[in-house]
């Protein structure tokens, strides 16, 4: 028995091992492939943190160059030729594998290439800087950095600069994506710029003003035209304070522009004790009413003559003035300002129509005279002479009456003063020739912005008739001028201006 014993034991261990065998060969494969998963998850981990690291340090990189920077651009760039001397320069090189530096050497007066990241293994690089920021933090900047690769996918980091000495990143790549960041290290702007913006604002203060954007009267103050643009206006002209080289002059008008503000500094007119000065912006903003009919030329003009008269002044002739005109109006043009003209009014029993002919002359509508109980119309716009001069202007409005010729050296008021007049857009175009032709052709004309401020369409009559006359532009395809239809949109568009004036004081001597 102790033989057969054995035999058994013998054939059972033999069974147990090709049950091992069999076992060890479904278990190892299967152990192999989860350890070579393993270490190769350990090793696409290791990748990936290197790639996010080296991302991460390229990004502190950018932030530490950029906090002390004086003067900060961005820029569209195919390519680092014709660099501008005495700027340092961060972009992606030609194959867009490498993120590199072109630093200025100042002692050999050449542009030094320094890496600050590079990839491999077929992938490339892209950064996108994006100003994206709030009006009062226009030295913020951001920016996402990222790793492609057509296998792995891509890997980004975003993040955000500023520049703590730059009083403005400015936005130089004109509508296309900006992935170049141009900037320097030397003195903030305030200390090496020769450039001042010179800015009128011209405001609509007219008694239209005091209803609300819709067209409709209300006793909410604060849904009022006026109210509305008295605090926008505040807003930007706090502002603009945070730059010490821009000067405004606030020109309201109405029937008249005669309260036009002397050219100031605006930053110095804030800053300073209200006790010891007796004009102040926020003040005069805050005092402004709505009352009157609109002469747009009348505001115009003042407006001109305030910035024309600043730029020749003694100890602006050597400087770089950069000047502007933002003119806000809420409705067309019913007043002129006139030195001499010629009048003449026939009268009707019946309504004859919007014209009519008499003696072969074309008479235009005026309108019902209560005095006269009769339909009267006026003939011969030629004789008339518009006041073009600086001043005030006589406020009285001449009424429509029989006379020939009458002369107001010093200007009078003349128009129909409730609805679109001939007299008012032949006098803004007339005072528009002024605008457009002071320093044409130079960096210091005058940039007219024209701003419509109202949500009522037929409101938007002699918009188009101010802005051709006054050579105005917009960042709108097709349209000279805004619309600001809402309490928002005219804050974003002031925001807009804001930033155009800011950039201008960096345009001369800035980046390529």
């Amino acid at each position: 028995m102790g033989a057969d014993k054995m035999k058994n034991r013998k054939a059972v261990t033999l069974i147990e091992l090709i049950l091992v065998l069999a076992i060890i060969g479904l278990v190892v494969p299967t152990a192999t492939s989860m350890l070579l998963l393993g270490q190769k998850a350990e090793s696409m981990t290791l990748e990936e943190f290197d790639i996010q690291s080296d991302i991460r340090v390229a990004a502190t990189v950018l932030n530490n160059t950029i906090r002390d920077a004086g003067g900060v651009f961005i820029l569209h760039r195919d390519n680092a030729n014709k660099l501008t001397e005495e700027w340092n320069y961060i972009m992606l090189n030609d194959t867009k594998d490498k993120l590199v530096e072109w630093r200025w050497d100042s002692s050999t007066n050449t542009h030094k290439q320094v890496e600050l990241l590079s990839v491999d293994d077929g992938s490339t690089l892209d950064i996108v800087y994006n100003k994206n920021s709030k009006p009062n933090e226009d030295n913020v900047l951001e920016f996402t950095l990222t790793v492609k690769n057509p296998e792995k996918g891509d890997r980004s980091i975003n993040s955000g600069l500023e520049s703590m000495n730059s009083l403005q990143v400015v936005d130089r790549a004109y509508g296309k994506v900006a992935n170049t960041l141009a900037y320097r290290n030397d003195k903030k702007l305030t200390e090496v710029s020769n450039s001042q913006a010179v800015v009128s604002m011209v405001l609509d203060t007219s008694g239209s003003m005091a209803y609300t954007l819709s067209g409709s009267w209300t006793n909410d103050y604060n849904s009022k035209r006026i109210s509305i643009m008295k605090t926008k206006a505040i807003e930007l002209v706090n502002e603009f304070s945070s730059n010490p080289n821009i000067y405004l002059s606030l020109v309201p008008f109405n029937t008249t522009a005669n309260e036009a503000g002397e050219m100031l500094n605006v930053k110095a007119n804030l800053d300073a004790n209200k006790d010891e000065v007796t004009y102040n912006f926020i003040d005069t903003i805050n005092g402004l009413t709505a009352e009157g009919g609109t002469n747009t030329g009348d505001g115009i003009r003042r407006g001109y003559y305030r910035i024309t008269e600043f730029n020749e002044r003694k100890e602006n002739r050597n400087k770089t003035n950069k000047n502007f005109m933002i003119i806000l109006v809420d409705g067309v043009t019913t007043f002129a300002s006139a030195t001499e003209y010629y009048w003449h009014t026939i009268y009707f029993n019946s309504y004859q129509g919007q014209t009519t002919i008499y003696e072969g002359r074309i008479y235009d509508y005026i309108g019902w005279d209560y005095q006269d109980r009769k339909y009267f119309y006026y003939y011969n716009r030629t004789g008339t002479s518009y006041f073009t001069g600086d001043g005030n202007v006589n406020s009285n409005v001449k009424e429509y009456r029989d006379i020939d010729i009458i002369s107001y050296p010093n200007g009078i008021i003349i128009g129909n003063g409730s609805y679109l007049d001939t007299y008012g857009t032949e006098y803004v175009k007339k005072i528009g020739e002024l605008v457009k032709s002071y320093k044409y052709g130079t960096n210091e004309a005058i940039n007219v912005f024209v701003i419509g401020f109202s949500n009522v369409r037929s409101d938007y009559g002699s918009l188009k008739d101010i802005a051709i006359a006054t050579g105005a532009k917009s960042n709108l395809p097709n349209q000279p001028y805004y619309i600001a239809d809402s309490s928002d949109a005219l804050e974003e568009i002031f925001a807009s201006i804001k930033r155009q004036i800011s950039d201008s004081l960096w345009h001369i001597g800035g980046p390529n």
